[in-house]
């Protein structure tokens, strides 16, 4: 927006001190394709506003520009006027008030049409070839308006500058953040994967879990080999007591027979047989010394078939839940390389993500820094100063004026003496003819010199013809 306010001369620009502002709402400002213009006259208290715009009417080939006149008087401000490109919107400001009985004009235009005028206006050049400097200069009708055109010119280049680079941050930012939900995720995912199999093959740590097993297997074999052992002595025994030509015999002591019934009737048989045997070297079977000893290795030889079996029994059963045992820790033994295997695919992908995850945090927190300190692209080194008048020049003003002063003079001149078809004075008759002059005849009135004309101009007639033949 433009202001003139008229002066005792001309009409002068103000900047920064208008009685009255205008304005014009976003929406339709951006589609401005003409100027507006506006006259605000103040006249005891009111205000008297007229102006003119100009909108197109229909589209394409048929669009014609169509011209609406404003005539409005306001008594009060802020005022508005609605028209067809807009609202405009006029108010006073803290300045001095508009006098009565003047004038103020009023040009609005788009920011396309002002970025025009500026740019136009606007020259950037190179300090050296060897650094970043750029001397900007702005040629404008107000000195003051162009120092902040140029202040403002290097906010918003730093503003811009700022805005690309924090723009390519925040997406950067987002794009980390889509990620870190993603691999959250797959992480969450992985561990419970590893949480699964650990449960499933009952893992606390595989490497305590392996020499677990190893030692159990080594322990429950051992255990497995006794058993086996006890079993196939009890066995044996349950043999040689079968045979027939052991009977009344003794039986085998101290061959490491864990069950202590069996071991002792064992024992308390063979005292017994060893007695009758003494008896029998010199008594007979039917000795009435011997049957009573005949009748107990009977029953003891009962006794010891009914300990035998029952720790048979037992043996087995023990062998059986030892061989159980011995079977879980082999089976996790055997199974260990698969664990392995699968443990090591899940800890590597776990490895993976928590990398990727820590990395992305990283970039993160990094991203987030380069976004809290953003500094400015470009620094203003020297504010913007009053270059001085440019135009118009003064000097070439001057030698114009001074040419002029002196060519008209001569031109009239010229042109009065190009034009001049009458004999006036002495010089006239001498460059004219070449008869001697006897000498001028002053002439008093202007009866007397219009008669002296009329027989100057008989004698040039006369002379004419004597100058013919």
């Amino acid at each position: 927006v433009t202001y003139k306010v008229e002066g005792r001369v001309k009409t002068n620009l103000v900047y920064g001190n208008e009685p009255i502002s205008a304005d014009i709402d976003p929406i339709h400002l951006e589609k401005l394709k003409n100027p507006v213009s506006l006259e605000i006259t103040s006249q005891n208290g009111k205000y008297h506003i007229t102006g003119q715009y100009t909108t197109v009417s229909g589209s394409g080939e048929n669009s014609v520009p169509v011209k609406y006149s404003i005539d409005r008087t306001a008594d009060r401000m802020p005022y508005t006027i609605n028209t067809s490109i807009g609202i405009i919107t006029l108010k006073r400001t803290t300045a001095k008030t508009l006098p009565d009985g003047k004038a103020m004009k009023i040009t609005i235009m788009s920011p396309s049409m002002a970025a025009i005028k500026y740019a136009n206006s606007l020259s950037v050049s190179q300090t050296s070839k060897t650094t970043t400097i750029a001397q900007l200069v702005l040629k404008d009708e107000i000195p003051q308006r162009a120092i902040d055109y140029l202040k403002q010119l290097s906010v918003c280049y730093n503003r811009q500058a700022n805005e690309d680079k924090n723009e390519i941050a925040l997406r950067t930012e987002q794009f980390i953040n889509t990620r870190l939900e993603k691999i959250n995720s797959e992480l969450g995912q992985t561990e419970g994967n590893l949480e699964s199999t650990k449960r499933h093959y009952r893992i606390v740590d595989p490497k305590i879990n392996s020499t677990t097993a190893v030692t159990n297997t080594e322990t429950f074999n051992q255990k497995l080999a006794e058993m086996n052992t006890q079993i196939q002595l009890l066995y044996s025994i349950s043999e040689y007591l079968n045979e027939p030509s052991n009977k009344y015999q003794t039986l085998p002591s101290n061959v490491g027979l864990t069950d202590p019934t069996s071991a002792t009737l064992i024992n308390k048989y063979n005292e017994i047989v060893m007695q009758r045997n003494r008896l029998l070297r010199t008594a007979s079977e039917t000795s009435p010394a011997v049957i009573p000893l005949t009748a107990q290795l009977d029953e003891l030889i009962s006794s010891i078939r009914r300990a035998m079996t029952q720790a048979q029994r037992n043996n087995e059963i023990q062998r059986n839940s030892i061989q159980q045992q011995f079977n879980t820790y082999a089976n996790q033994i055997a199974s260990t390389p698969e664990q392995e295997r699968i443990l090591t695919q899940i800890g590597r992908q776990q490895e993976v993500k928590s990398g990727l995850y820590l990395m992305l945090l990283q970039k993160r927190e990094e991203n987030s820094i380069s976004l809290a300190a953003t500094a400015d692209k470009g620094k203003l080194i020297d504010e913007p100063q009053f270059g001085g008048k440019i135009s118009p020049k003064s000097a070439i003003i001057m030698l114009v004026a001074l040419i002029l002063g002196l060519a008209i003079p001569v031109g009239i001149l010229f042109i009065i003496n190009f034009l001049r078809y009458k004999i006036e004075g002495h010089d006239d008759v001498a460059n004219l003819t070449s008869l001697p002059i006897i000498g001028d005849i002053a002439i008093a009135s202007d009866t007397a010199k219009t008669k002296a004309d009329i027989v100057v101009h008989e004698n040039k007639n006369n002379l004419m013809e004597e100058i013919f033949r």
